[in-house]
């Protein structure tokens, strides 16, 4: 008996958890109308996700991890394919972020496609603005834990960037790149 009831919560637990994905996205679809969301994504709970006005951001078949921060702002756009994302990521675009399908992101990496400007010592750091430019990731990607995407990177198809790794510029197809700034170690075969 004990088994039927634990195989019974079970299901209902995995059942309103499914409910609950379903309202938050349609809730952040509401929300924000240029936000586009496939119910087929899965958002855990604890996600801070917004897409201001002028902005755009498309999640597809996609799982977000707890505690992820994705912010399409000041008209960036955002494109989230076929990926998992993990734990206490930062995904922020003011100009271009695309994602590419099957690509793993480990815990806690930051995406930013903006730089804060710091060049008038007569001006605050927030009063200069930003300069922004787009970041492309291919597929098959794997951005492992705590890993660093600058502002203009391109990083090719089946590259692997390792733990910590900044990234500035672009990364070739089937390689491996670890350290600060990233550099090549491995062809991949």
């Amino acid at each position: 008996m004990k088994k039927i009831i634990s195989l019974f919560l079970g299901k209902l637990a995995f059942i309103l958890d499914r409910c609950r994905n379903k309202i938050v996205i349609l809730y952040l679809r509401l929300r924000y109308p240029n936000c586009k969301i496939t119910f087929s994504s899965y958002i855990e709970n604890g996600c801070n996700i917004k897409c201001t006005t002028k902005s755009k951001l498309k999640i597809k078949n996609s799982i977000i991890s707890k505690g992820t921060c994705i912010v399409a702002d000041h008209g960036g756009n955002i494109e989230i394919n076929d990926t998992f994302i993990g734990r206490n990521c930062v995904i922020v675009a003011r100009e271009k972020i695309t994602i590419a399908a099957n690509c793993q992101i480990a815990e806690m990496v930051v995406i930013r496609d903006q730089n804060h400007k710091f060049n008038d010592s007569h001006l605050t750091i927030a009063e200069q603005g930003f300069t922004v430019s787009p970041i492309e990731i291919g597929d098959n990607v794997w951005l492992a834990a705590k890993s660093t995407i600058l502002a203009g990177s391109v990083i090719g198809n089946n590259t692997v960037v390792g733990a910590n790794a900044v990234v500035r510029g672009k990364l070739d197809c089937n390689s491996v790149y670890v350290g600060v700034p990233a550099k090549k170690v491995k062809i991949q075969s």
